[in-house]
């Protein structure tokens, strides 16, 4: 008995000889100009908006090695949209975003100072919007309630020091699905958004979920 726990004493130490916890964030940015079909009061239109997004996310886990590591993320930002629609009505958009993200990291590849990992996610996340469509007031348009079931994105990293620690997220290549479900109560003007749910597979750009609105992520962390 005394050398089971000897043996498991030594593999717990072997496990988490290099383990430390981290703290840290990311800033986060968007910028998108696209046309995209709406169908208004029974009429196919068109839309040419430029989009832009910010966010700010704050994370914290745990290395159990140098390849593994699990842990949190937490975010809040802003999307704005501008846009006309077909072609003369100037309308723009004002999204408050939050999201809540379990992740787990593995890198794998090491080259010197720098690593590519990849760190999968699911979580929790929603939208709430605001619009104004010509001279109109603002008005409280649709809330959005999204489920992460998995996203995985590749990061490129740079270790600074033993503690010190840079990424950059590249979400533009992100893979995953998530679940958009769309509430409309407040009779937002554009009938494709109004109590519907979204099924998103998404590869790189071509995501409209709430959940992968940022192409670039740079973040920092700090290892205990």
């Amino acid at each position: 008995m005394k050398k089971m726990l000897i043996i498991m004493a030594i593999l717990f130490i072997a496990t988490n000889l290099n383990a430390q916890w981290f703290l840290g964030g990311e800033i986060g940015l968007n910028v998108n100009n696209r046309a995209e079909n709406i169908v208004e009061n029974n009429t196919d239109l068109t839309r040419n908006r430029t989009e832009v997004g910010f966010l700010i996310a704050p994370k914290a886990g745990y290395f159990f090695n140098k390849k593994f590591a699990l842990g949190l993320n937490l975010s809040v930002g802003s999307t704005f949209r501008i846009g006309y629609s077909n072609p003369s009505i100037k309308y723009k958009e004002y999204f408050a975003n939050w999201g809540v993200f379990p992740f787990v990291k593995y890198t794998v590849l090491t080259y010197k100072k720098f690593h590519l990992a990849l760190e999968g996610r699911t979580g929790v996340g929603g939208a709430h919007s605001f619009y104004k469509i010509g001279e109109d007031k603002t008005e409280k348009g649709y809330n959005v309630f999204a489920i992460g079931v998995f996203n995985i994105t590749p990061i490129l990293g740079f270790n600074l020091n033993d503690h010190l620690l840079f990424e950059a997220g590249l979400y533009f290549l992100n893979v995953g699905y998530n679940i958009d479900i769309f509430r409309d109560e407040a009779n937002y003007p554009y009938s494709f958004v109004k109590n519907s749910i979204n099924h998103n597979f998404n590869i790189g750009f071509n995501s409209s979920s709430i959940l992968v609105l940022t192409q670039l992520k740079f973040g920092v962390a700090y290892k205990f």
